[in-house]
């Protein structure tokens, strides 16, 4: 069995407000459209017997902004990563979050599971990582 988990940082259902969601703006644009099979196809229904599109609350029962840093956290880890900080943080993980990745997190338990592996894919250029290893933001 192969599992792909797809997750778009800073993209939101959001209300039907043209002036705040881009998806309501330009009503070609939406999450089901992301999700054809080929262009111009018709839109694929966000669940099916193989496929579950679900949204996610990032507020995490915690006030203030959702961030990426304790947003990706808790979705690698699944363990609520902006309760462990007390706030919402990015767009790093916070070193707080760090045992709770190292432990948890999804591509570890993946891996070593009846011979199962995974793979972290991004869009991220070279200089990125070079960066991110100076400053140790793993």
């Amino acid at each position: 069995m192969n599992l792909l988990l797809v997750f778009l940082d800073g993209v939101g259902l959001g209300d039907d407000d043209p002036e705040r969601n881009p998806f309501a703006r330009y009503r070609r644009l939406t999450i089901e459209s992301l999700l054809q099979p080929s262009p111009g196809g018709p839109a694929p229904p966000p669940t099916t017997q193989s496929r579950t599109f679900a949204s996610i609350d990032a507020n995490l029962g915690v006030e203030g902004l959702p961030q990426s840093g304790t947003g990706q956290a808790t979705l690698f880890t699944g363990i609520n990563c902006a309760k462990i900080v007390g706030r919402h943080y990015g767009p790093f993980p916070h070193s707080s979050t760090r045992a709770a990745l190292a432990e948890h997190n999804i591509f570890k338990r993946v891996n070593g599971v009846a011979g199962a592996s995974s793979a972290f894919a991004n869009a991220y250029p070279p200089r990125f990582f070079e960066v991110m290893s100076a400053r140790d933001r793993w």
